[in-house]
């Protein structure tokens, strides 16, 4: 070929030869599918379309298309008819009908969006939700996290949400106004959108390895299926199913349970009902330790009656045995009388001396066994006062619980560092421990 033969296109008719053969290829609307990587609403809906290699997720091809402002009311009317919350925005699959249009000027492909199927988008995320279930199943993940057991005790919460979000704040005013000392160690983590897997999995690690939390919460407001979406999501969930804290999960959704619900502990529809939950563990707990209080308090008393009664049941039985033997007594005298008439004056001097003797030991006895009784019914009101836990208490003791809600008896069970709360007989207090002495305490 020579050179001075062959056509020579301006980059103007170079475009416009390519657009003309695109329009010719593609005379018609067609569908096209892809994930959703970037989108910006400026009036008209700028989104960029990828295509991902399934197993890396790598990005394979990427397009641009274009949604006009007066065709963009047409799809969000069409979506909110599928799904009330539903909406465009990023990582989520979509199928749109598109014109395939060349910008010569650019010379850059463009897709013109027309219309949306809605239908595929929620389709493709329920199947990718089967499948996570399906395979958490076969390694028995489902139930794991939920044959964990709450402490009865919860007061230290560890908070996975975005802070100062709707949620954030029903959760908090819940416990507030509940007076009950809860310490809630919040992690903001992102609760829509791409950054979700990462920072939610990256929490629940946190949690579990500073030991500072008792359970955790996952909670957020509402939204769409394609919001909730995000924690459908298989390392989201394999994070909590090997929580060695128990997860509750209150994403906001009436209906719809994520698979993040599916392998929880316990999962609750709202940021509110998590902490009602919370409530009312603690408040069961410190019902059961005011009967555990009344029980030894009603013991106590049963213990008391059952004195008084042995006592008041000797005290008659030595009022009979006196009179019984000054009865006996006088039998003996008036015989003695009767019988010797000639000594009866010595006789009745030497009986008499003998009964005031035989009175002032009574009297001696009487008093020594009710100086007894009395000891004795002192002692049992003591040991009954000892026994009360408020008056231990009020004497100056104090009882010390680890962060697993034992009583402390040997500070081999501590770590310095180690948070522990002592009951006192007004109040309580949270401490840290920083120092320990095996050579203190009582010996």
């Amino acid at each position: 070929m020579e050179l001075g033969k062959d056509r020579v296109f301006t980059i103007s008719e170079l475009n416009e030869r390519i657009r003309s053969l695109i329009k010719t290829e593609f005379p018609q609307y067609i569908w096209v599918c892809g994930e959703i990587f970037r989108i910006q609403d400026k009036g008209h809906v700028y989104i960029d379309i990828v295509q991902k290699q399934p197993q890396t997720n790598q990005v394979l091809a990427q397009a641009t298309a274009i949604i006009f402002n007066n065709i963009k009311f047409r799809i969000e009317k069409k979506l909110k008819e599928a799904d009330a919350e539903f909406k465009l925005k990023e990582g989520i699959e979509v199928k749109f009908l598109c014109e395939v249009d060349y910008y010569t000027k650019g010379s850059r492909l463009s897709l013109r969006i027309f219309d949306i199927d809605p239908v595929y988008t929620l389709g493709r995320i329920a199947q990718l939700r089967q499948k996570i279930i399906e395979d958490l199943a076969a390694k028995g993940l489902i139930e794991k996290n939920r044959l964990l057991e709450i402490p009865p005790l919860p007061l230290k919460i560890g908070l996975i949400t975005s802070f100062d979000s709707a949620a954030y704040h029903d959760f908090l005013n819940e416990l507030h106004a509940s007076d009950i000392g809860f310490e809630v160690f919040l992690f903001n983590s992102t609760m829509q959108g791409k950054k979700v897997e990462g920072e939610v999995v990256r929490a629940i690690n946190y949690f579990n390895q500073s030991k500072k939390a008792d359970i955790i919460i996952l909670t957020r407001g509402g939204g769409s299926t394609a919001d909730l979406s995000w924690f459908d999501n298989k390392n989201i969930a394999l994070a909590i199913a090997n929580s060695t804290l128990p997860v509750i999960s209150a994403l906001g959704h009436q209906i719809n349970l994520t698979v993040a619900d599916l392998v929880a502990h316990t999962h609750l529809k709202t940021p509110t009902k998590a902490a009602q939950f919370v409530i009312d563990m603690v408040t069961q707990f410190f019902h059961e330790v005011d009967l555990a209080a009344e029980g030894i308090f009603s013991r106590a008393e049963d213990y008391f009656n059952r004195e008084k009664n042995i006592l008041e049941n000797q005290t008659i039985r030595l009022g009979s045995f006196v009179h019984l033997f000054f009865s006996r007594q006088k039998e003996n005298l008036s015989k003695a009388s009767s019988n010797i008439s000639s000594s009866a004056e010595a006789i009745i001097n030497f009986s008499l001396k003998h009964i005031e003797e035989v009175g002032r030991i009574l009297k001696l006895q009487v008093k020594n066994i009710f100086h007894s009784l009395k000891v004795r019914l002192a002692h049992s009101q003591e040991k009954i006062k000892m026994l009360s836990p408020k008056n231990i208490l009020k004497r100056g003791y104090s009882i010390t619980i680890d962060k697993n809600g034992r009583t402390l008896k040997d500070i081999a069970y501590l770590e310095e560092g180690e948070s522990i709360r002592t009951l006192l007989y007004q109040g309580e207090i949270y401490s840290k421990v920083t120092k320990k002495d095996a050579k203190g305490g009582l010996r």
